[in-house]
């Protein structure tokens, strides 16, 4: 599975008991081994007026909307986030271009400021630590790009 790609997929309920189908991006590094992959929640009901700080809008009008594969209009909720094994993931429809790819990263270094502040200019994750294996891939594609 490759970073960007907007993917369907059944994305969990916050309180976790249940999920729904719907499309989500994969922000997890491509590089990553294993069954799992990171990913951000993406929904077409959304208010502009009431969007978060680490919200990303997507119009169809937008000249990055085509390559998505969305049907509408959308928003990122990068601070919405979820892992999943890979073999649930139904099927991709499109990905983000390079310009939203990049919006969109920073919509997520937002989210995980604390992490970001913390590990920015690592070179090395703190393997001692078991709580920072899973994220330092992320956080080190994301503060490279």
């Amino acid at each position: 599975m490759t970073r960007g790609k907007i993917v369907l997929t059944p994305f969990p309920f916050t309180d976790l008991t249940g999920s729904k189908l719907r499309p989500a991006l994969i922000v997890s590094s491509s590089a990553r081994t294993g069954a799992d992959v990171i990913l951000a929640f993406i929904s077409s009901v959304f208010d502009p007026s009431r969007l978060a700080s680490t919200d990303e809008f997507l119009l169809d009008t937008d000249a990055d909307f085509p390559a998505s594969g969305l049907k509408v209009s959308s928003v990122f909720k990068m601070d919405k986030l979820a892992t999943v094994k890979r073999t649930i993931i139904r099927g991709e429809l499109g990905e983000a271009s390079a310009g939203l790819q990049s919006r969109l990263d920073e919509k997520l270094k937002a989210a995980l400021g604390a992490f970001i502040c913390s590990f920015h200019s690592a070179t090395d994750p703190p393997h001692q630590d078991a709580r920072f294996k899973t994220i330092f891939p992320l956080l080190t594609t994301i503060s490279r790009s």
